[in-house]
């Protein structure tokens, strides 16, 4: 699959995160974009508080919610993680591959 002479470790490390992100990609159901928040609301007639779980983003511009079953949270906050894994790994391997190539190019500032 790849095609590299392995210099130093550099390129090792490069293919093992290739590998996670396709690992993660494997399951796109278990990615999730936003954070989750807990949100408490008090109810009058019964003078209690209840917590419920909201999933928001931003689309637009504009600031997005979607209310999260409580047997849903778990999944939901691993997909949240799985996304920051993701966002992660793709821009170590980013900076990895430039640093590849300005060691193989003539860099000048501009």
């Amino acid at each position: 699959m790849y095609n590299y002479i392995i210099i130093n470790n550099n390129l090792v490390e490069s293919q093992d995160k290739a590998k996670k992100v396709i690992r993660i990609l494997q399951n796109p159901d278990a990615i999730f974009l936003g954070s989750l928040s807990k949100v408490y609301q008090r109810r009058h007639h019964q003078g209690k508080s209840k917590p419920y779980w909201y999933l928001t983003w931003k689309e637009g511009g504009k600031s997005h919610a979607i209310y999260i079953p409580p047997q849903d949270v778990e999944r939901v906050r691993k997909g949240i993680g799985n996304m920051k894994k993701l966002k992660e790994y793709l821009t170590d391997l980013a900076k990895e591959n430039l640093e590849r190539l300005k060691r193989t190019r003539d860099v000048h500032k501009r």
